[in-house]
């Protein structure tokens, strides 16, 4: 079957080169996974998630990937993956297989070059259609039909494939959330429900990977909520006890033209209980891997912020602004104050305010406060102090007024 697909794709110089190198004589080499999905129903490419399969074994495309200077990637060459960056996309080429068995994500590998074989390990009818280099699909399962029709099927029976891997529970969301157009099959959600506690068995990468995907679907409501209902997510993130305020901030972002934020959106979903941020930090560590840059910013999400109010006045903005020290963090602290307050509080004055403040900066640089403290060991305490007492005057006493603040306070 013959697929239309406009040419603008395989005119990217990039999958031109790529589709060059790997068009070798007696091997057959095609597009699979998310590319064709994207292509199929949104004529898009995402440039940093281009599959291929093909019928050449990995040592193969190394050699090939090297000989014409492009540095291959092989951390996942024992499943038969190799990675090749080319300017700023990124393509995993993936030999055809036949996985015998499985233990988590460490499946027994068997290449293959009999692609219906390579299909049928694959999880769901949308992930297994095929787009060759000249622009025909082989569709083994009616995938693009399916993906057409917002139906989410898995292939074969859906305990099999989850026993097999469980990461497919939350592939099975995250496909729902993106292009679900009809109720979700009963024993698909079933299986699901049963056999979430498989989830421990994965990693935490694995897992921080995939429900991150899910929270940045533009709108993930409808996915989260099929996760509740089938108690999927309380198996492996039980802290997540307000999907109301994720809702309400899919809202606002989408109101306002703001991109989904996994790490804002995270936090939305948290009760934090006084004096148990740690706890609950804790807790998440355990369940995902952060980057030290995403949990300080968890961190600054779920402090208290008992004066943040729709009501704050000029003084009390630049407090935060100066304590956030960045329009950004202050925007999202507002949001995340805007959540728990819920719909009927009103913020947007605030942002308009905060938009024309720059963020105040301390009037004496530390440099010259050492200069005028003869005990440096009390440094810590002046700045403090000195610091507080400009802060106090509603940030507007100057370099002159502080040090005249201070060298009577030293005296």
């Amino acid at each position: 079957m013959k697929y239309i697909l406009p040419n603008k794709f395989f005119e990217i110089e990039e999958v031109k080169l790529l589709i060059s190198l790997l068009s070798e004589e007696n091997e057959e080499s095609m597009f699979v996974g998310g590319i064709v999905r994207d292509l199929i129903k949104y004529n898009e490419c995402n440039r940093n998630d281009i599959d291929i399969a093909t019928t050449l074994v990995p040592k193969k495309v190394v050699e090939i990937l090297t000989k014409n200077n492009i540095k291959p990637i092989t951390i996942g060459m024992e499943f038969g993956s190799v990675s090749a960056i080319i300017n700023d996309y990124n393509f995993d080429i993936t030999t055809l297989r036949s996985e015998l068995s499985y233990y988590g994500r460490k499946p027994n590998v068997v290449f293959t070059k009999d692609w219906l074989s390579d299909a049928n390990r694959r999880d769901f009818t949308i992930n297994a259609i095929y787009l060759n280099f000249e622009g025909e699909i082989f569709d083994p399962f009616d995938g693009k039909n399916d993906l057409l029709n917002g139906e989410v099927k898995f292939i074969g029976q859906s305990n099999d494939r989850i026993n097999e891997d469980p990461l497919r529970v939350f592939r099975y969301f995250r496909f729902l959330g993106e292009y679900s157009k009809t109720a979700p099959d009963k024993n698909s959600l079933l299986a699901c429900s049963e056999l979430s506690f498989l989830i421990s068995n994965l990693s935490k990468n694995r897992i921080t990977s995939e429900f991150f995907k899910i929270l940045k679907i533009a709108n993930p409501m409808y996915a989260i909520d099929l996760m509740i209902e089938a108690g999927v997510l309380q198996e492996f993130f039980p802290q997540a006890s307000r999907p109301d305020r994720l809702e309400f901030l899919c809202n606002l972002e989408s109101s306002a033209g703001i991109s989904p934020d996994p790490i804002l959106r995270l936090a939305s979903l948290i009760h934090v209980p006084d004096k148990g941020k740690k706890i609950i930090i804790n807790k998440l560590k355990n369940i995902f891997i952060f980057t030290k840059k995403d949990l300080e910013k968890l961190s600054i999400l779920l402090e208290k912020y008992t004066n943040f109010s729709e009501n704050m006045d000029i003084v009390d903005i630049k407090k935060y602004l100066y304590k956030l020290n960045s329009h950004k963090i202050f925007f999202d602290v507002l949001l995340i104050n805007w959540v728990k307050d819920g719909p009927s509080k009103d913020y947007r004055n605030i942002i308009e305010k905060v938009a024309n403040l720059e963020v105040p900066k301390f009037p004496i640089p530390r440099k010259k406060l050492h200069s005028l403290v003869e005990k440096k060991e009390s440094i810590s305490s002046i700045y403090k102090e000195l610091e507080n007492f400009w802060i106090e005057s509603g940030f507007e006493k100057n370099q002159k007024e502080c040090i005249s603040f201070l060298k009577k306070h030293i005296k």
